[in-house]
């Protein structure tokens, strides 16, 4: 080995090492990270992995391109910046990066960061781009209006096909290789898919193409906005379900607050059930409406305002205008005037005799025919019979000082009864209303004490009359009724602790009738024919004499049961028809008109009367 050419060696290293220093370069405009990044990229060489080792070396890889940046000062000395990845190095404290080099390589790093460390003249502006906020920025970006980067607020999206395009431009937003970094500078596009929203770096004239752009996509309509509807007839908590049911195809039946799945109270956990929203569905045709369940879609009710609150795109709204709209109709109303007629007739015919015998003396014996109960009994059996008091009908006697021999007694009863009952009330259409008027007969309960009978209050007895009816109307002006008549009353008078007899009528059905006519719907119609004969055997089978030895009842009753029906459709927008159908009950039971009284005033004719300074009449 020549020691003199490695001694010049050794110098030279050592003066090489002598110009070595250390410079910091603040920055103002951009991050030092950045910065850093941005300089070996000018400069031809990527940046390492790991920036936090200050100083620390790293050899060149086998096979990866190295053209470090060459220049030549005006003194004619080359400055090569090599290693510049491992020289360049972010500052631990403040904005700013540490370089170690030559003097030289320090004014050609201070060069390189002046160009990068420049303010941003490029304008940000928000647009809102809706469902299709990926697309257009793809687009925008083969257009040449810049490069494409993806923000997230959440991780939802990761498992949702929909995203598949969005997820691939977040890990490679240039659609080149992976080494190809965000931070290159130049017009960006920034895209948030969940708010459907791009902020856009650019000119003022590629801003201008970006909202051409835009505005040909038409997104000002997929804006998600919230629109009240007020409802001026129908119930919003049921037309808040009924759509949700639409939208999301299940069924009503079945629902309630207090089973799964069901919509209850307005709550986080009860967000419909959403499928892939079509973003070329086609709008609404004709009368129909088109609606499909979204992410972005959701129907409540808000029952204090009686109002729908419908969350949706702008594009959506109108189609959920005229869907409420159809359900949010007045109602048509229903006058039922109801009648019930319960005839009952009772026809009965009651002949007896009674008969004594006693022989001439008195002691003889005697026979004594009783099957009327006519008389009352002596002691003995021998003993003559006294004629009973408070009999019915017609009694007759023949009398002896010794004994009353025969008895007659004939009575015929007719009763007619005829009951109406006539209910009324006003309905509206497809709902249900029942009317009952309805008598309670107290009974008693008796129980024996040690040394007392104690008698208390037990219960009630119902009966009465009570209408429940559905009424449907159909365009032709006729009604589809659904009743049911309870027709119930109490025959006689209460015994003991017992309630009267009580007869109960009951009819349920469903017919069709029209409007404003009184139709029949129903009736039951019953006769019962009843011969009774007490007699004495033999003796009471002998013709025309027979009947002294017999008692003789024959009862007929007949009842007849009608119930009639008078609908009336009262639709009129003003409720003239409903006044009018008032002033018949209210006319009938005297109850006042309620219009105001009007007073007299005096109204002076002819012209304005002038009047002087002191406000006297000239």
């Amino acid at each position: 080995i020549n020691l003199d050419v490695l001694q010049s060696l050794v110098d030279s290293v050592l003066a090489e090492y002598g110009q070595l220093r250390h410079e910091r370069i603040e920055l103002r405009y951009i991050a030092a990270d950045a910065a850093r990044r941005r300089a070996i990229q000018y400069v031809g060489r990527d940046a390492p992995t790991d920036t936090s080792n200050f100083g620390a070396s790293q050899p060149n890889i086998p096979g990866r391109p190295n053209t470090p940046d060459r220049r030549t000062t005006t003194s004619g000395v080359s400055v090569t910046l090599d290693n510049i990845e491992d020289r360049l190095s972010v500052a631990p404290a403040g904005n700013a990066v540490i370089f170690r080099g030559r003097p030289s390589e320090i004014a050609r790093v201070k060069e390189i960061i002046s160009f990068i460390d420049v303010p941003n003249e490029l304008e940000p502006r928000r647009y809102y781009a809706g469902v299709y906020a990926t697309e257009i920025a793809e687009y925008a970006q083969s257009r040449g209006l810049g490069q494409v980067t993806a923000i997230s607020e959440t991780n939802s999206q990761n498992n949702d096909p929909r995203f598949n395009n969005l997820n691939r431009n977040f890990n490679n937003p240039f659609g080149n290789t992976q080494n190809t970094t965000v931070d290159g500078g130049g017009p960006t596009l920034v895209v948030n898919p969940e708010r459907g929203t791009i902020v856009y770096y650019g000119t003022a004239e590629m801003h201008e193409e970006v909202a051409r752009l835009i505005e040909e996509f038409d997104i000002g309509q997929d804006r998600v906005v919230i629109r009240e509807y007020k409802l001026n007839h129908a119930d919003a908590e049921e037309v808040a379900d009924l759509i949700d049911a639409i939208i999301n195809e299940r069924s009503l039946v079945g629902q309630s607050d207090l089973l799964p799945q069901s919509r209850g109270s307005f709550s986080q956990g009860n967000v419909p059930t959403s499928v892939e929203p079509d973003p070329t569905s086609a709008p609404s045709d004709g009368d129909g409406v088109s609606i499909q369940s979204r992410d972005d879609t959701f129907v409540t009710a808000f029952p204090a305002q009686n109002m729908v609150l419908v969350k949706a795109p702008l594009k959506l709204q109108q189609d959920f205008y005229k869907l409420i709209s159809k359900l949010d109709l007045k109602r048509p109303q229903v006058y039922i005037d109801a009648m019930i007629v319960s005839i009952s007739d009772t026809d009965g015919f009651r002949l007896r005799f009674e008969s004594q015998f006693v022989n001439a003396g008195g002691s003889g014996g005697a026979v004594t025919i009783a099957p009327g109960g006519l008389s009352a009994p002596g002691d003995t059996f021998i003993d003559p019979i006294n004629v009973a008091t408070g009999l019915s009908g017609l009694t007759g006697a023949i009398i002896k000082s010794e004994y009353v021999p025969i008895i007659i007694n004939a009575v015929a009863t007719t009763t007619d009864t005829k009951i109406v009952s006539r209910p009324q009330l006003l309905v509206n259409d497809n709902e249900e209303a029942t009317i009952a008027a309805i008598r309670e007969q107290p009974t008693s309960s008796t129980s024996q004490g040690d040394n007392s009978t104690i008698t208390s209050f037990e219960d009630y007895e119902e009966a009465g009359t009570t209408l429940t009816v559905t009424p449907q109307i159909s365009h032709g002006g006729y009604l589809n009724l659904e009743y049911a008549i309870n027709l119930s009353s109490f025959e006689g008078e209460a015994t003991a602790n017992l309630p009267p007899p009580r007869s109960t009528n009951d009819l349920t059905g469903k017919v069709t009738i029209p409007g404003d006519s009184t139709i029949v719907v129903g009736g039951i119609k019953a006769r019962t024919d009843r011969d009774t004969i007490v007699k004495i055997p033999l003796l009471g089978d002998i013709p025309i004499v027979g009947h002294l030895f017999r008692d003789t009842q024959k009862s007929s009753d007949e009842t007849t049961l009608y119930v009639f029906m008078t609908p009336r459709i009262l639709s009129d927008d003003d409720f003239d028809d409903m006044r009018v159908l008032t002033q018949g009950p209210r006319a009938e039971v005297g109850v006042d008109p309620d219009l105001p009284v009007l007073e007299s005033s005096f109204i002076r004719s002819g012209p304005r009367s002038a009047r002087s300074s002191t406000g006297e009449m000239i």
